[in-house]
């Protein structure tokens, strides 16, 4: 099976200008604070990737504008409660002392998608404490 085209994706390439152009369409003015669950696969073929699509969203709302974003890590649980996959009940105590501690600049995200994966890594964003659905700002 082969690779989709970027033109099998969107028409026309969605770039930082487009998407900004876009956010103001849809309403989303600088100063304001927006919570954001996108999927990058959703906006077509992105010049720039997640990286793209943060840099749109911190244009349009500026320095007095907030971005948030859910940053969350479900995996990172009590082993009875893993269920998707379920653990063997025989590596519940080895889990347990062998979890990596939650980390809010390393604990990678889960299930959130590409762009919430990229924000929390960029300059000035932070996240929040809580080890399984922390929010990222």
């Amino acid at each position: 099976m082969s690779e989709p085209l970027p033109e099998d994706w969107s028409p026309e390439p969605v770039t930082v200008e487009s998407m900004t152009s876009d956010l103001h369409n849809l309403g989303v003015e600088a100063g304001q604070r927006v919570l954001v669950h996108g999927s990058l696969s959703a906006l077509g073929w992105v010049c720039g990737d997640s990286p793209a699509v943060v840099d749109a969203l911190k244009c349009v709302v500026g320095e007095s504008g907030t971005v948030v974003m859910p940053t969350h890590s479900p995996g990172n649980r009590d082993p009875t409660k893993m269920s998707a996959p379920p653990i063997p009940e025989s590596w519940y105590d080895l889990v347990r002392e062998q979890m990596p501690s939650y980390r809010p600049a390393v604990t990678p995200t889960q299930g959130m998608g590409a762009i919430a994966e990229c924000f929390r890594s960029y300059l000035g964003v932070r996240r929040s404490d809580h080890p399984q659905h922390s929010f990222a700002a």
